[in-house]
C-alpha cells in the first residue's frame, strides 16, 4: 500500500521497503530507469505545492531555479516503481450499429492499463510518450535503489488480460458505446492480444497543507521520473482550499496553460498526457466518428480508481509465463506493429470500398459505371487475398489460431452433424496443419476419427513435464451443447484442462463427468469434444507412463503406436503444486499419434 491519505493509510506506509523484489517470478519485465534527480523532482513538485499548501515559502517556489531561494520541502518523499502494462491487441465483436447486427473488429496500438489497483496512482495516465519506441533495461534488483534511495516496489495486482474479462461480464445496457453502436458482451474475443509489463518511475511527495483557521491535512503530488521533463500531477484538491491558497492557484494556473481538469477528476494533470486508450481503427464507417465514440466509451473508467480496482478482482497475475505477456524489445514491437498494421491496411481497404460502392449506387448504374465497379471489386479482393496472407505471415510466432465447430444450442445426443477441431500453428513454427474430425455418435460416445493417418489424443501433463494421465470418459451433454463456433488465439498451446480423480482401485485418472475442458484465453469456457469411444480403446493410465515430450512408444489395444510430432507444448498445473492430487485441474497435451 501507498501512503495516500484519502484512504487514510498506516503512516508506516510510505517508509514501507521491501527487502527483496516483489516481481521475482516475472522474467520478461522492462523497467525505465530514474533519470530526475530526488532535487529536481521536489523542486519541481514545490511550484505547485508551496501555493496551493500555504505556510513558509508560499511564493518563492515559484522561482526555485535561484539558488539563494528556498523551496518547501515534503513531509514524506519516495522513489516509486509502478508497475503497468502496454497492450496491442486485435478484438473483434458482435455489433448492433444503427439497426443492423454484424461483426465489428478493432485495433488497439500502445494501450496504457496499470499493473495495481493502488488507489489515486492508478487512476493516473502514467505512460510517457513513445516508451514503446525504446527498449528499457530488464528489471533487477539494482534497480530497486535509484540516487541513494531505495525505491518503493508497487506489487503487480491486475492481469492484463481482466479487461477482456471484464468487458464479457458486462451487461447489454452496459455494453452501449453510443446510441448507434453496441457490442455483445459475450462475443468478444481477441484475434491477437499481445501484453508487456513495464514499470514506471515516480517520485511521490506529501506536503502538509495549512489553514487559516489552524487546521491542517495533506496533499499527495507526484512527478515521472524517465525523464528530466517528467509531468507533475496530484490528487484533486479543488474545493478545499482556502482564499489565498484559492488567489494564488488561479494566478499560477495562468501561467501554466497544459493545465485541463474537472472538478470530479481524481487525478490532477499539470501537463498534457496521453489517453490510456488508443483505438488505431474500427471497421465500422464513419471510422474517424467509431473511434472517437469508442475511445471516450474505454478511456472514462480507467480515469477512476474505483474501477480499476474492479479489474483487479477479475484474476490475479503471479508471474509472465504466459505467452502472450511479451518482453517490451524493439524486435517484439516490429513484430507486433507489422502486423496490426496490415489489419489496419485491410480496414482501410474496406472502408474505401464502401465509401465507393455508396457512390456508384447513387447512379442508377449505367453499362460503363458498372464494369468499372466489378472491375473495382476485383482489384479490391486481389489485394484484400494478398494482405491476408501478408497478415497471416506476419502474426507472431507465439500466437496460435484454434477453431471449434460445434453446432449451436443442440444437445450431443441429438447431434449428427461432423465435429471438428481444427488446430493451425503458425507459419513462423513451420508446424504442419493437423486435422481431427470429432464424430457424434449413438448413445453420447464420441469416436476419435483417423484423418491422413493420424489422431489427435488429449494427454494431461505435469509441472515438472513428468509423464502424463490420460482424461478418458465420456462427454457430458450438457458442457458441450451450448459450444459454437469460434475463433480464439492460443500460445502456444491448446489449453485443454481436466479434472485429475481418483478410482477405486487408487488410479488417478481424468473426471469422465468434467471431461475436457478447453479454456478459451482468458479464462472463458467451451468444450473441446474429445473423449474415450465405447468402440475403441486409447492408452490406459499405465501405458500413458512412457509418454514424455520427446517421444515414446505405446500399445492401445490396436496397435504399437509411437509419440509423433508435438503440436502443441505442455501446459503447467493450473494451481503450480509439484505433484498431481485427485480434485486437482491439470492441462492437457495435444500430440499426433502415428502409426509405427
Amino acid at each position: 500500500m501507498l501512503p495516500l491519505r484519502r484512504i487514510r493509510p498506516p503512516s508506516t506506509c510510505f517508509h514501507r521497503h521491501y527487502s527483496s523484489s516483489p516481481y521475482g517470478s516475472f522474467k520478461k519485465l522492462r523497467a525505465l530507469p530514474f533519470v530526475m534527480t530526488p532535487q529536481d523532482a521536489q523542486k519541481f513538485m514545490a511550484r505547485w505545492a508551496a501555493p496551493l499548501c500555504g505556510g513558509e515559502n508560499m511564493f518563492s517556489s515559484v522561482f526555485n531555479f535561484l539558488p539563494f531561494v528556498k523551496y518547501k520541502m515534503p513531509v514524506r518523499f519516495s522513489p516509486v516503481y509502478f508497475p503497468a502494462w502496454i497492450i496491442n491487441a486485435e478484438i473483434e465483436a458482435g455489433v448492433t450499429y444503427q439497426g443492423s447486427t454484424k461483426n465489428a473488429t478493432a485495433i488497439f496500438k500502445s494501450n496504457y492499463l496499470p499493473g495495481s489497483s493502488v488507489p489515486l496512482l492508478s487512476a493516473a495516465r502514467l505512460l510517457p510518450q513513445g516508451v514503446d519506441d525504446r527498449e528499457p533495461p530488464l528489471f533487477t534488483e539494482f534497480l530497486m535503489e535509484q540516487h541513494g534511495l531505495e525505491v518503493n516496489c508497487i506489487p503487480y495486482s491486475i492481469s492484463p488480460f481482466s479487461a477482456l474479462e471484464i468487458a464479457k461480464s458486462l451487461s447489454y445496457s452496459q455494453a452501449t458505446i453510443n446510441a448507434d453502436l453496441k457490442f455483445s458482451p459475450s462475443s468478444v474475443k481477441p484475434h491477437i492480444f499481445s501484453a508487456y509489463p513495464i514499470l514506471l518511475p515516480l517520485y511521490l511527495a506529501q506536503y502538509e497543507m495549512s489553514y487559516l483557521n489552524g487546521h491542517k491535512s495533506f496533499l499527495n503530488i507526484f512527478i515521472q521520473a524517465h525523464s528530466n521533463g517528467g509531468m507533475i500531477m496530484s490528487e484533486n484538491f479543488l474545493g478545499k482550499l482556502d482564499t489565498p491558497q484559492l488567489a494564488a492557484f488561479e494566478s499560477l494556473k495562468g501561467l501554466f496553460s497544459n493545465t485541463g481538469w474537472t472538478d470530479d477528476t481524481e487525478v490532477l494533470e499539470f501537463g498534457v498526457a496521453d489517453d490510456s486508450v488508443q483505438v488505431a481503427s474500427v471497421s465500422l464507417s464513419p471510422q474517424k466518428d467509431v473511434t472517437r465514440a469508442l475511445d471516450a466509451y474505454l478511456e472514462q473508467p480507467l480515469r477512476d480508481s474505483q474501477n480499476i480496482a474492479k479489474l483487479a478482482e477479475f484474476g490475479e497475475i503471479e508471474n509472465d509465463d504466459d505467452p502472450r505477456i511479451r518482453e517490451l524489445t524493439r524486435d517484439e514491437m516490429e513484430g507486433i506493429d507489422k502486423y496490426l498494421d496490415i489489419s489496419l491496411e485491410m480496414m482501410m481497404s474496406l472502408s474505401t470500398a464502401s465509401e465507393n460502392q455508396k457512390v456508384i449506387s447513387i447512379s442508377l448504374g449505367s453499362t460503363p459505371k458498372l464494369e468499372m465497379a466489378n472491375q473495382a471489386q476485383a482489384t479490391l479482393k486481389t489485394k484484400l487475398d494478398e494482405l491476408e496472407r501478408e497478415k497471416r505471415d506476419a502474426k507472431p510466432g507465439c500466437h496460435v489460431r484454434v477453431s471449434i465447430w460445434r453446432t449451436a444450442h443442440m444437445p450431443l445426443r441429438d447431434c449428427n452433424s461432423p465435429q471438428a477441431v481444427k488446430l493451425q500453428a503458425p507459419t513462423k513454427a513451420n508446424v504442419s496443419q493437423t486435422y481431427a474430425n470429432v464424430q457424434c455418435q449413438l448413445g453420447n460416445s464420441v469416436q476419435i476419427a483417423n484423418m491422413h493417418g493420424k489422431t489427435i489424443v488429449p494427454i494431461t501433463g505435469t509441472v515438472n513435464e513428468r509423464p502424463a494421465l490420460h482424461p478418458g470418459g465420456r462427454p457430458s451433454v450438457t458442457a458441450a451443447k451450448d459450444a459454437v463456433e469460434t475463433v480464439v488465439d492460443m500460445s502456444p498451446a491448446l489449453p485443454v484442462m481436466t479434472k485429475v480423480v481418483t478410482d477405486a482401485g487408487g488410479v488417478m485418472r481424468g473426471s469422465a463427468e468434467t471431461f475436457v475442458k478447453a479454456v478459451l484465453w482468458p479464462n472463458s469456457a467451451l468444450y473441446v469434444v474429445f473423449a474415450r469411444p465405447d468402440n475403441t480403446r486409447p492408452p490406459t493410465e499405465a501405458e500413458t507412463d512412457v509418454f514424455s515430450a520427446s517421444g515414446g512408444v505405446v500399445n492401445d489395444g490396436v496397435g504399437s503406436r509411437k509419440l509423433g510430432k508435438v503440436v502443441a507444448t505442455v501446459a503447467v498445473l493450473a494451481e503450480r503444486k509439484e505433484r498431481i492430487e485427485s480434485g486437482d485441474w491439470v492441462a492437457v497435451l495435444l500430440v499426433v499419434l502415428e502409426n509405427e
